[in-house]
């Protein structure tokens, strides 16, 4: 499934109709949201029935306090309607997918 830009609608159209949704929040300014942004679009269509969505901290201050977020990057993770994971720092790629020769 492919990456939305969230709004406050879509975001809960989203949550209310997908079991699983990944929100990764970030800011332009940051250093580690610029590093780590490619792993997250890697990984984000890899795995059928997730939502993934990318939101600006920034520009949507609503849903950063909405999802209690304090720092950039925090990646959280929405099963069921209820946010049941959050962690804030950089995605580094699972060293399963970096290629090694």
């Amino acid at each position: 499934m492919s990456t939305i830009e969230p709004s406050a609608d879509n975001l809960n159209e989203a949550i209310s109709g997908n079991d699983l949704v990944v929100i990764d929040f970030r800011a332009e300014r940051c250093e580690p949201c610029r590093k780590s942004g490619p792993v997250f679009e890697q990984v984000s269509g890899e795995h059928e029935g997730v939502v993934s969505a990318k939101a600006d901290a920034e520009a949507r201050r609503d849903l950063a306090q909405a999802f209690e977020t304090r720092s950039v990057p925090t990646l959280v993770i929405v099963r069921e309607q209820v946010a049941v994971f959050r962690r804030a720092g950089a995605l580094k790629e699972h060293p399963s997918r970096v290629p090694l020769a």
